[in-house]
């Protein structure tokens, strides 16, 4: 994400930290794309008109042909002549490695255990009858496990649906809220906080990841009109209920 930050912000030296020496693994850094809106630091830099940085992304192996969610290119979100320029020059990026052919093994390395009976390898061998083995006989279940398996189920503690309140969770890019996709919904009593409402995201869906430290999380609130307006930090300690209504949908921006 931070890489994807400084390629935002046309710093070029910042990017430069981020790209490592090996050129295969550098290629792998520059093409990295975000998982929800799959853009990468060259559609960041062409959308943003930062030339500088798209080049040293296509000098570094930047795959100019990628496409984010919405099927555009670096190409097609560009903001500028000169970065169109520069995309339009921009060489195919190198084909990918072949994949290393299975290592032969030969019969004396193979592992013995694995193999079948020698018997069972005679063309008029016969499989063991293991009919009568298949089936347990009633003496040789414990009288515990029997007993168990007729206890009744656990019965689970009833939850009071009316008090709780959906919220749809939307992530966005930290530069344009519009560039938001949908990652889920989580259900939230009347009296809990911000913070806890979004600590409950964090740990509840898969696709978000702990925000970093250095990096302030920053949310806002989408509301029935389909306004963006944001959450501040100092509001965080407030009862959730008193800024999201039934409707309202939560935004965390993340890149």
């Amino acid at each position: 994400m931070e890489f994807l930050q400084a390629c935002a912000a046309g710093n070029v030296e910042a990017v430069a930290r981020f790209l490592p020496a090996a050129a295969e693994d550098k290629r792998r850094v520059v093409n990295y794309a975000h998982p929800m809106n799959g853009f990468t630091g060259l559609m960041w830099a062409a959308k943003r008109g930062h030339v500088g940085v798209a080049r040293l992304l296509l000098a570094s192996g930047a795959d100019a042909a990628a496409e984010d969610a919405r099927g555009r290119t670096a190409a097609a979100l560009a903001s500028d002549a000169a970065t169109c320029a520069l995309l339009a020059a921009a060489p195919p990026p190198p084909p990918p490695a072949a994949p290393a052919a299975p290592k032969w093994v030969p019969n004396y390395l193979v592992d013995a255990s694995a193999l079948p009976p020698i018997d069972l390898l005679r063309a008029d061998a016969e499989p063991p009858n293991t009919a009568d083995q298949s089936k347990p006989s009633a003496k040789s279940i414990p009288p515990s496990a029997s007993s168990s398996s007729s206890s009744p189920p656990s019965a689970r503690p009833k939850v009071d649906l009316s008090s709780l309140q959906e919220i749809v969770v939307y992530l966005a890019s930290r530069f344009d809220a519009d560039e938001r996709s949908i990652v889920g919904a989580i259900h939230i009593p009347e009296t809990v906080s911000i913070a806890s409402m979004l600590q409950q995201a964090y740990s509840e869906l898969d696709i978000l990841t702990e925000p970093d430290s250095k990096i302030p999380t920053i949310i806002s609130r989408l509301d029935n009109v389909k306004r963006v307006i944001p959450i501040s930090k100092k509001q965080y300690d407030q009862m959730a209920a008193l800024h999201f209504k039934h409707g309202n949908s939560l935004i965390i921006h993340q890149n």
